[in-house]
């Protein structure tokens, strides 16, 4: 992958992809007290990875505060069950993969006739890993969701596959973003 400013959304997502498999491998040994944090903070990395190749324009206010809204009534019914380290790494993870939902949604500019199949793509794999992770935490916090694991796997690597997707055509996104600012 060439190092030049073309392929700058590609290796976010690559760095992305790398944390989320580093987080996967901490989740799956649970040999050690502190992987459930470590590998939170791997997703953490992997979350603002995925944001910042989404990027901030268009901003999209209103979706924002959608995500904004969804994020702290989950937190609200969550934040009864949680215990130790959790009470401060979960709102923080919580605001993280809010803001990447939120990004991967403003990318897609449907009333413009902005948007391709790679923004959508990144699209639902951000919606589809919110949906993992919500999967995921009421699960292990609150109560016992029937069929968690098969959910969590579907959504996660949907999620995954998603996101990935939405490298195909980056290029010619940003080469249009660098012709269009000069």
């Amino acid at each position: 992958m060439s190092l030049n400013e073309y392929y700058r959304y590609s290796r976010r997502i690559l760095v992305g992809l790398v944390f989320s498999a580093l987080g996967d491998a901490l989740l799956v040994w649970k040999n050690s007290y502190y992987n459930l944090e470590l590998g939170l903070l791997s997703f953490a990395i992997a979350q603002i990875m995925y944001a910042r190749a989404f990027g901030w324009r268009p901003l999209k206010p209103y979706a924002g505060s959608a995500f904004l809204a969804a994020g702290l009534i989950f937190y609200t019914y969550l934040q009864y069950y949680l215990k130790g380290m959790m009470v401060y790494l979960a709102p923080f993870y919580i605001t993280l993969i809010c803001t990447m939902g939120w990004r991967a949604v403003a990318r897609v500019q449907i009333y413009d006739d902005l948007w391709t199949w790679t923004k959508l793509c990144g699209c639902a794999g951000a919606l589809c890993f919110l949906i993992s992770d919500l999967v995921i935490a009421v699960n292990m916090f609150a109560f016992s969701v029937p069929f968690a694991h098969q959910i969590v796997m579907l959504t996660y690597y949907a999620a995954q596959f998603g996101i990935s997707l939405s490298v195909v055509d980056s290029q010619a996104d940003e080469l249009i973003r660098i012709q269009k600012s000069q």
